[in-house]
């Protein structure tokens, strides 16, 4: 798929939809089933402890997998001559967006890099007074191939 050179100069990717369904399965569910199997125990409408200790193992493995793989939530946007990439946490307690912006004249390469345990990771460098600077990673483990495919097609028609 050939971008046109105007298309990529108003362009927005994200992966929104799949950092929803990956905090309510490693989150969300998980902390209702504990929530839920915790007041019936205490009630003693269920008479054994054992599923709420089940629900709050599978909440600390969510919490664990999210820490581990440091997943994100990511935006990225190419659009009135800068380069933006706002993300965050996908965690139980998310905090603000992290922002990068570039102005695309600056934006002197990408890597995408694949690590151990399927985690991808984009870095952006600037150019800025004839030195290169690399930003801190982003984390594209939960951004999707397609969307990860659209997003080295627009890098590298603004790096070349």
């Amino acid at each position: 798929m050939e971008l046109n050179p105007a298309d990529v100069y108003n362009m927005e990717i994200d992966n929104e939809k799949q950092a929803t369904r990956t905090k309510m399965f490693l989150i969300s569910i998980p902390f209702v089933l504990l929530l839920g199997t915790g007041l019936l125990a205490i009630f003693l409408v269920i008479h054994t402890w054992i599923p709420t200790l089940i629900s709050g193992g599978l909440v600390i493995l969510g919490w664990a997998a999210t820490v581990a793989l440091k997943l994100q939530s990511v935006r990225f946007r190419v659009r009135d001559g800068k380069v933006t990439v706002l993300y965050y946490p996908i965690s139980p307690m998310t905090s603000n967006f992290k922002k990068i912006e570039i102005p695309v004249e600056q934006l002197s390469k990408y890597e995408i890099t694949r690590s151990p345990g399927n985690r991808k990771e984009l870095i952006l460098y600037e150019t800025v007074g004839g030195e290169e600077a690399a930003y801190p990673p982003v984390s594209l483990t939960v951004f999707g191939k397609t969307n990860i495919l659209k997003l080295e097609e627009i890098l590298n028609s603004l790096c070349s």
